[in-house]
């Protein structure tokens, strides 16, 4: 029997294994990235929702021996990249610290790991408990192996199977969100390297980050370098009208005082700790979507066929992703280099920057791989380019924006100007011949100015969601069954978490909600905890009980009961606090038919549409419904002094998701327990 041992201090990987990481698709990924460095050229993913959940990823690489699997896989923290920076088949290896296998144990207590190399077969069982508890190490279970991986190695000569079972994620309903992040996770897919995922035994579905066609609804666009400038073609050639569009490439915008041509001389850390001298640059693409729906757009793209499982490919936000070394290094940016501009929530893009990986430089990746030392200098030259295009952009995007508004404006006074005399030819008659022609044109410009506020009062919104931003995605989730059941969003609702639903551009945001509350506005309550302690929250209960009777509530992570007056706390609502609940579909059906009845909506669609359609959007933000942490935070909170340096003391979150009282002085790691009364 081979002897498996893994090299790392048990208490080490008790304490980090389960919290290096936790989202699912970010293991995964750790494991698809074993594969590559392995030198596979297919990589298969099996997710088994049914009874025992677990998760199978298969790879046809060059395999391990007992000896391997001890030197390679059980030996944590091994720098992969200064002993094999190269894989057999010449591959630079996209491992570097060797510590992602830890995050293993956040997903799964019980690991198999199963190899054939030189028609030498090893397996071993890694469990979490025995190993962390009982001073345990690795089991071989070669003998023991499912007839999956029997049969598996009887059609592939080498490779490695990786089961993960006892699975602590609900994987069922998250599924998508795996597809979706992995296929945005990787920047390898060719011929060489195929990434293939099922649900249960349904037959595999590629994963191909050509389906990711982003240029379909963009309507502004920044290239870097020759390898993106194929996508300036695409997006002038979308349907988007070419009045509302700019495609340009990085290049043609130097002429421009804040945009430094690349590459350019920057100063840097070589591995060795030594200054040297690198010509700095990197390519990829920064734009914008034409409007937040078109992060849905590709829901509707068939990447598989109809044998098989249908993943939905979907863009659920706006990010903007940095790549290095054909995977990702950091997964968004754009909090670093936006703009604070409503036309920040449509900016989009991908940046591949091979300096992050450079071998010969230092290792500016931060310990759980997850994004980079933001001191380095490659970082901040890359912060400080893309900042300058993400400017320039969403200047455009704004411009763009306000001239799509102004000739819909223009286009809706026209029309009904011209109906009206259609519709009345013996004024049109009178007009002519009892008016001179400058008078018929000044009578015509007065009818165009009326004809453009009898517009603007047709499009008065009529929903209000009144929410706290930690509730974001609970009103996105309501807007989107509103969309789904056939109301036009960006006509009817306001809701200020998200630009295209929010506060006009250039409107202060306080007289915009007082011109809102009328007495024909039906307003949705998105009740938390966290509701009162926002000041604008309790202004919209008082507005909407002093002009209308007109309201929803809808609790998150409360009772009905915490609904403080003047609001009616019995009034009939919904609980979106368990989404397991039988009664929930029937519920938001009749909050959207209430909904739609009060503001005059028709045709209102049969009560089977409606549940269909709710429980579509649910499919959809079932793993985004996540409750808020509640932090009491009013203004006159009483928060005690750190008993230790005398410093001031804020409520947070601690790392062991606590809530605690901790100190603000950076030296200082008092914490003092707290306790929210219910």
């Amino acid at each position: 029997m081979t002897e498996y041992r893994i090299n790392i201090d048990k208490n080490v990987l008790r304490l980090l294994g389960a919290q290096l990481y936790g989202d699912t698709p970010s293991i995964i990924a750790e494991l698809v990235q074993n594969a590559y460095d392995a030198d596979a050229k297919n990589v298969w993913i099996t997710v088994n929702i049914h009874g025992q959940s677990s998760i199978v990823v298969q790879d046809d690489g060059i395999g391990m021996t007992s000896d391997e699997i001890n030197d390679r896989f059980l030996n944590i923290g091994q720098d992969r990249r200064e002993k094999y920076p190269l894989s057999p088949g010449g591959r630079k290896v996209l491992g570097r610290k060797g510590i992602g296998k830890l995050a293993v144990f956040s997903l799964a207590k019980v690991i198999d790991v199963a190899s054939q190399k030189n028609n030498l077969f090893s397996a071993c069982r890694m469990d979490f408990e025995k190993i962390t508890r009982q001073n345990g190490e690795p089991e071989d279970i070669a003998s023991k192996v499912s007839d999956d991986t029997t049969l598996f190695f009887k059609e592939h000569m080498t490779g490695t199977v990786i089961v993960l079972q006892q699975i602590q994620k609900d994987i069922a309903r998250s599924l998508n969100y795996i597809v979706n992040k992995l296929i945005r996770t990787f920047d390898v897919n060719s011929e060489n390297f195929k990434i293939y995922i099922r649900k249960n035994n349904d037959a595999f579905a590629e994963l191909s980050r050509k389906e990711l066609t982003f240029t379909e609804r963009m309507d502004t666009i920044v290239t870097f370098g020759d390898k993106f400038s194929h996508m300036i073609d695409e997006v002038r050639a979308n349907e988007i009208s070419g009045d509302y569009k700019i495609a340009k490439r990085y290049e043609n915008l130097t002429t421009e005082k804040q945009f430094q041509i690349m590459p350019y001389e920057i100063d840097v850390m070589d591995k060795n700790g030594h200054h040297v001298k690198r010509n700095f640059s990197f390519e990829g693409w920064v734009g914008t979507l034409q409007d937040r729906s078109s992060f849905r757009s590709y829901i509707d793209k068939r990447y598989v066929s109809e044998k098989v499982t249908r993943f939905e490919v979907s863009l659920t936000d706006n990010r903007i992703t940095v790549f290095s070394r054909g995977k990702v290094g950091e997964f968004d940016i754009l909090p670093k280099v936006q703009t604070n501009r409503i036309a920040d929530a449509y900016v989009i893009g991908e940046i591949f920057a091979e300096i992050f990986e450079d071998d010969e430089l230092a290792d500016m990746a931060i310990s759980n791989r997850r994004g980079y030392d933001e001191s380095d200098q490659r970082y901040i030259q890359l912060i400080r380019v893309v900042t300058n295009v993400v400017a320039y952009i969403t200047r455009r995007k704004e411009e763009i924006n306000s001239k799509i508004k102004k000739d819909k404006e223009n286009r809706g006074a026209l029309d009904v100007k011209n109906r009206f005399l259609e519709r009345a030819p013996q004024t049109r008659k009178a007009l002519k011949e009892k008016l001179s022609i400058d008078e018929q044109k000044h009578f015509e410009n007065e009818l165009l100015q009326f004809g453009r506020a009898i517009n603007l009062t047709n499009s008065t919104k009529r929903i209000f969601i009144s929410h706290k931003t930690e509730c974001k995605e609970f009103g996105s989730f309501l807007i989107r069954c509103f969309e789904l059941v056939g109301m036009d969003i960006k006509s009817n609702i306001i809701f200020s978490a998200t630009a295209e639903l929010g506060v006009p551009h250039g409107q202060d945001i306080y007289d915009y909600l007082r011109n809102c509350f009328r007495d024909d506005l039906y307003v949705i309550f998105l009740f938390s905890r966290a509701f009162y302690n926002s000041n604008m929250c309790i202004a919209e209960t008082g507005a909407a009980w002093a002009t209308n009777k007109n309201y929803s509530n809808v609790v998150i992570d409360m009772g009905f009961g915490g609904i403080d007056h003047p609001i009616n706390n019995a009034k009939i609502g919904v609980s979106l606090a368990d989404l397991e609940d039988d009664e929930l579909i029937l519920k938001i059906r009749n909050l959207i038919k209430s909904t739609l009845e009060s503001t005059e909506f028709t045709p209102i669609p049969n009560d089977n549409f409606i549940e269909n359609k709710i429980k579509e959007a649910l499919n959809e933000y079932k793993d985004r419904l996540v409750p808020p942490k509640y932090l009491p935070h009013r203004r006159y909170l009483a928060t005690p002094v750190c008993p230790e340096c005398g410093s001031d003391m804020k409520l947070i979150y601690n790392a062991n998701e606590q809530l605690v009282f901790s100190c603000v002085a950076r030296k200082c790691n008092c914490e003092i327990e707290a306790v929210i009364d219910s």
